[in-house]
């Protein structure tokens, strides 16, 4: 019988690593890690993947927290926009828990 806890969890389905979501989720959980937030859009044009937003609509369908918003353009990020380009903010589930069997 399953605990009520695992029962609440959010069930996630990672991408292949090799696979387009899965180098912008990467992306988005590097910038996590050392500190960051935000992730324009540009940068995933760098790595050539022109088709992020449907990639990272494809994350939040297998259960992803994806976050996004327009992007600013600020002139220190030294980025400019032609048009309307988007931020990406990965959240990390709140509803992990650790298991640690008993002797």
């Amino acid at each position: 019988m399953s605990s009520p806890a695992a029962l609440s969890q959010k069930r996630v389905k990672e991408p292949s690593k090799d696979s387009q979501a899965g180098r912008i989720l990467e992306e988005l959980k590097a910038t996590r890690r050392v500190g960051g937030d935000w992730v324009c859009a540009i940068s995933f044009q760098k790595m050539f993947i022109p088709t992020y937003s449907q990639r990272v609509r494809d994350l939040r369908r297998m259960g992803h927290t994806i976050h996004s918003r327009p992007c600013n353009d600020h002139e220190w990020w030294h980025h400019e926009h032609s048009g309307q380009v988007a931020m990406y903010m990965y959240e990390p589930p709140s509803n992990l828990f650790t298991y640690t069997e008993s002797k």
